[in-house]
Parts: C-alpha cells; sequence; structure tokens
C-alpha cells in the first residue's frame, strides 16, 4: 500500500495495482527456480531444495539495497509535506509514535477505513482458506500433480496478471463499486467450486475466479484504505491491516482442513463465501466517492 502514498487520488488505485501486478514475475520465476537452486545447493554444499532459497533470500537483499539507496525522498515523507503545504501548515510533519489501540480506534472511527479494513481481511481469508485445500481435495480425488498444478497456476494468473484492468477500473467507477464487484467474483467462485463435483474444469474455473476475486478486492481495498486516512497516520494503518488480514487467513487456512473433512468441499466454499455477507451489509454505510474526508490524525498528536 506504500505505492499510494504520492499517487493522486484519481490514479491511487492503479499505483497499487501496478505492484501488485509486478508480483506476477515472481509467481511464474519462483516454481522454476528448482534446477538453478539444485546447482546452487552443489556449490555450497547444501540439502539440493535449498538452494532455492539462498536465491530468493540474495534478491530480496538485493530488493533492499535498491530500495534503501534509490528510493529518495521517501515517497510518504513527500506526501506529508505536500499534505502540509496544501493545510497552509496545519499538519504536523514529523514522525510520530501510536499505540495499537490508538490504530484501531482510528480504523473503528473511520467510516471507509473500517469497511477497507473488513474488505482487505475477510477477502484475504476467502481467498487462503479455498486455496489451501484446494491441492488437498483434487488429491483425494485422485488427480495428478501436473493437473493440481495447472489449476494453482491459474488461479495466480487471477490473482496477479489482470491487476493493471482492476486498477484502472477502480479509478474510473470507483472504490467501492469495485469491492462490491469482487464479492460478486467470490460468490461465483464458491459456487463453481462447491458445485463441482468431481469436475476439473469447474474446480479451475472457481479457483481462477477466486484468484480474480481476491485481486479485485484488495487493489480497491487497499486505495480505498490509503484514501481514507492523512499520510500521518497511514504507515501505522496499513500494518495493522497488513498484520490482521495474515493472521486472520492464517487461522481460516487452519480450519480448512477440518472443515473439509467434516463438511467436504462444497461445504468449504459454502462456509468461505458467507464471509462476503459482513461486506454487503456495511457497504451502503461507505462512501462511494474515491476520495474519502480522512480523519485528522489524532492518534499521532
Amino acid at each position: 500500500m506504500r505505492a499510494a502514498d504520492l499517487a493522486s487520488p484519481a490514479y491511487r488505485a492503479r499505483a497499487l495495482s501496478t505492484v501488485v501486478w509486478s508480483t506476477t514475475i515472481g509467481a511464474v520465476v519462483g516454481p522454476n527456480l528448482a534446477e538453478p537452486g539444485a546447482a546452487v545447493s552443489r556449490v555450497l554444499g547444501l540439502p539440493k531444495l535449498s538452494g532455492a532459497f539462498v536465491i530468493a533470500a540474495v534478491v530480496f537483499g538485493v530488493a533492499t539495497l535498491v530500495l534503501w539507496i534509490a528510493l529518495r525522498p521517501d515517497p510518504l515523507q513527500e506526501a506529508r509535506r505536500y499534505e502540509t503545504q496544501a493545510a497552509g501548515g496545519a499538519l504536523r510533519d514529523e514522525t510520530t509514535r501510536a499505540g495499537l489501540l490508538d490504530v484501531i480506534g482510528l480504523i473503528r472511527t473511520t467510516p471507509n477505513a473500517r469497511f477497507a479494513f473488513i474488505t482487505i481481511v475477510l477477502s484475504h481469508t476467502i481467498m487462503g482458506a479455498v486455496m489451501t485445500m484446494t491441492p488437498v481435495n483434487m488429491t483425494m480425488m485422485g488427480d495428478s500433480l501436473t493437473l493440481v498444478g495447472i489449476t494453482i497456476s491459474v488461479h495466480i494468473l487471477g490473482m496477479y496478471a489482470f491487476s493493471p484492468v482492476v486498477g484502472a477500473l477502480a479509478d474510473r467507477f470507483g472504490y467501492l463499486n469495485l469491492i462490491l464487484v469482487g464479492q460478486a467474483i467470490f460468490v461465483g467462485s464458491a459456487l463453481c467450486s462447491g458445485l463441482s463435483g468431481q469436475s476439473v474444469a469447474m474446480i479451475t474455473v472457481g479457483l481462477f475466479l477466486l484468484g480474480l476475486g481476491w485481486s479485485v478486492s484488495l487493489v480497491a481495498g487497499s486505495a480505498m484504505l490509503s484514501d481514507s486516512v492523512q499520510s500521518h497516520a497511514r504507515p501505522a494503518v496499513q500494518g495493522t491491516t497488513d498484520t490482521a488480514m495474515n493472521v486472520v487467513s492464517a487461522l481460516a487456512a487452519g480450519l480448512s482442513g477440518p472443515i473439509l473433512s467434516l463438511y467436504g468441499f462444497g461445504g468449504l466454499n459454502l462456509i468461505a463465501g458467507l464471509l462476503v455477507v459482513p461486506i454487503l451489509l456495511l457497504a451502503p454505510s461507505t462512501h462511494r466517492s474515491n476520495r474519502s474526508q480522512p480523519s485528522a490524525p489524532r492518534i499521532l498528536t
């Protein structure tokens, strides 16, 4: 979400979607590091599967250096400077600390931030719960690892490949409208996968829709979250949201196994699909314009 710090409100979702789209490169290259990784392992005297992690660690290190050296001035600091100038010097420009309860309080009392937070957390949870158990379900059906791999690849395609289009649509038609589209796609995914039976084709289509629904919801939701608070509060709000979505999604992924065992793949998709309901119920109380009225950065004063 830091990609939106200097983005104009009219192009904020597109800025975020570009970063999401770039993840496609890693998603495609990553699974193909087995052979190069094995060569690295032989050179370093490590177990065969360790080499891919060595390559990843080096790439992360290079990326860190590039960001540390080349990303200057800091986009967040620049955004704060522009906001301060626009407000006639009324905003504070220095970095300050905020407690977790203060951050949660700001999210809770800012309608668009609250809605975006819930959208991001629940959308990531829907995706994580169903995606985690899809390979298990397909293996139980007797499908080959090749078919499982193709299905997951199609899912990843839905997650990342279309994000620039999603960002442009969110900027054009509004974050809330795109979030609602994302929830409709989730419902379609749950129906397709939940009613798939032994059909690999239906599961694959369902997983593609699952990834696309995630992309639409996360891009639009992240842009709305960034837009709903001032730059002083943005890092704390974004960090809290990222932590919450990963913790909740991890818990859901852990529970998805017992749910699959008890209720089958159809039951898992039904339960995951029901998570769109809170988002739909909160939608009427959310501002439809892209540019919400951000709260004063009271948590940082």
